[in-house]
């Protein structure tokens, strides 16, 4: 259990091996932006705090409005974050330093909604407001993809299958759609069901099911295995 004081808790990522978490912290007064990196206490349910990070120079308007997704990378002490700006940005959140740690930067131009490292922790899959789909790879800069997703309203998550084949996104439209990440080709959906927007979203082990979980207070378990 950890306590940030006079300030809001925008989202959170949990590394691959358990040991840390980083937290997306706005403070009110003076309006700040922060990354703050904790490591998770064995055996317990307290965190140690390690550092914060000060992120503020690389976004404007940071008013009530602003929000800022985070993911972690799966194989080093590195996160991304995509903000309401279009702004998405990589960072190195290891040692003590409390400098700012960016390692690239690019400019999506529209509002993101949804951020998550491919499996090999190479690419980053985007949503933004208009339901598009981006892959970049970010050691390089370069955008590989781009794609609509269909989506009638936002995307407020996104799944990578472990072999990293399959894209899986879906948000405020109710609805499930999968993708081959490389060709865009819808390979699942609409999956329909859940009666509210959906808030959660992962791929089983195999990668042939999904987790679902929204505001309707349900969760469903989805098989996507290709049919014969």
């Amino acid at each position: 259990e950890g306590k940030v004081r006079d300030s809001k808790i925008r989202d959170v990522a949990l590394s691959q091996d358990g040991k840390n978490m980083v937290a997306v912290v706005i403070h009110d007064a003076p309006k700040t932006l922060y990354l703050r990196v904790s490591q998770l206490v064995r055996d317990s349910r307290t965190e140690e705090h390690v550092h914060d990070i000060d992120i503020s120079d690389e976004h404007e308007h940071l008013d009530s409005r602003f929000t800022l997704v985070l993911t972690y990378h799966p194989y080093g002490s590195i996160v991304a974050t995509g903000a309401s700006d279009g702004t998405l940005c990589v960072w190195d959140v290891s040692g003590e330093s409390h400098a700012n740690k960016l390692m690239k930067k690019k400019n999506i131009g529209t509002e993101l909604t949804s951020i998550i490292f491919s499996p090999d922790g190479d690419r980053i899959a985007s949503t933004d407001i208009n339901k598009m789909i981006v892959i970049w790879d970010w050691k390089t800069g370069s955008g590989l993809h781009q794609y609509n997703t269909f989506h009638i309203k936002p995307i407020r998550c996104i799944a990578w299958s472990p072999d990293g084949k399959q894209l899986a996104t879906c948000g405020d439209g109710k609805t499930i759609r999968v993708f081959d990440s490389k060709s865009s080709r819808i390979l699942a959906g609409p999956l329909e069901g859940h009666q509210d927007g959906i808030t959660g979203l992962v791929f089983s082990k195999g990668g042939n099911k999904l987790v679902s979980g929204g505001r309707d207070g349900t969760f469903r378990l989805w098989d996507i295995s290709p049919t014969m």
